[in-house]
């Protein structure tokens, strides 16, 4: 892929249809490993019924509401900071304190 994956939503948001196809070429071995889990008659149908699910996903997809870089990172430091917070809880008191 050439583009970012938010690009390639944005454009095929937008009508490009080769951003589209590029974006689910890159979910193809996701979608080969959740066809091959189930029966050999259904595989083709799961395959089309995930493909279509995916299309869809990418063409309704709220591009506003995706996290900038730096809320990103402030979203996952307040987590792994919680996280942290509860494993040294959890130190303390086995250690007595």
């Amino acid at each position: 892929m050439d583009k970012k994956l938010f690009d390639q939503v944005r454009a095929a948001q937008q009508g490009d249809k080769e951003s589209l196809g590029q974006i689910i070429e890159a979910f193809a071995p996701a979608i080969r490993q959740a066809k091959h889990q189930t029966n050999r008659n259904e595989q083709e149908d799961v395959q089309q019924a995930i493909i279509e699910m995916l299309i869809h996903k990418i063409l309704s997809y709220d591009l506003s509401q995706t996290l900038d870089y730096s809320a990103f990172c402030k979203l996952n430091q307040c987590e792994s900071n919680a996280r942290l917070n509860t494993v040294e809880r959890a130190t303390y008191s086995e250690e007595g304190y």
